[in-house]
């Protein structure tokens, strides 16, 4: 198996702005191991307009197209802790969105000015606990968007994976809310995440998306 990697950028070059706000969360109060819902703003803050994947089915990414050969978009929103020392991802329950040029209505267009809502969830937890930490104490919370374009190609008896973020293509400015967090001792930590492991899939998913004007 092989891999390619590179990044997405725009056809003229200029970065998309966006701003990725946090408008609500179940609760300010973040115990490590408790799940949060959490409502986010995506709006496209630009003069030009952006398209971001909208299906969670997994099929959009197969649908209508060679198997031998698939290109689709993914999208997701990440979750950040910034404490007094550490940074970390947490962990998210929502699904991943897909988006494919073969399944028409999965690609979500926003022109400037206009934004979307979505309803999503996780668990304070780092995503990646290896290199990873949280700290107790005063936080400030934000969401990004991650967009990425896929491929998967089978050729000679090998295959090969192409993964190409977005990274340049947007300009981001991320609003935070600062909250409060409380770890756990070891062995309750170990216990949720068991728990996280059971639940993975069913996690809740993205509601239904609203688009407004500014």
């Amino acid at each position: 198996m092989g891999f390619a990697d590179g990044v997405t950028r725009s056809e003229d070059g200029e970065p998309r702005s966006i701003r990725v706000a946090l408008i609500n969360l179940s609760s300010l109060n973040l115990r490590a191991g408790s799940e949060i819902d959490a409502t986010v703003q995506l709006l496209n803050s630009g003069k030009k307009e952006i398209e971001i994947p909208w299906s969670t089915d997994w099929e959009t990414t197969v649908t209508g197209q060679d198997p031998h050969a698939r290109t689709w978009q993914v999208g997701e929103f990440r979750v950040q802790l910034h404490g007094k020392q550490h940074s970390a991802e947490l962990q998210g329950l929502s699904k991943i969105l897909y988006a494919s040029t073969f399944v028409p209505g999965t690609n979500l267009t926003l022109k400037p000015g206009q934004w979307i809502t979505a309803q999503i969830n996780f668990i304070v937890e780092v995503a990646r606990p290896a290199y990873m930490q949280i700290d107790d104490g005063e936080a400030e919370l934000s969401v990004e968007w991650f967009q990425t374009f896929r491929s998967r190609v089978e050729k000679d008896c090998g295959v090969m994976l192409g993964y190409y973020p977005f990274r340049g293509f947007y300009e981001q400015e991320n609003t935070s809310i600062t909250v409060q967090v409380e770890k756990k001792e070891a062995g309750e930590n170990k216990k949720a995440s068991s728990q996280l492991e059971s639940k993975r899939f069913l996690s809740p998913h993205y509601a239904e998306h609203t688009s407004h004007q500014r």
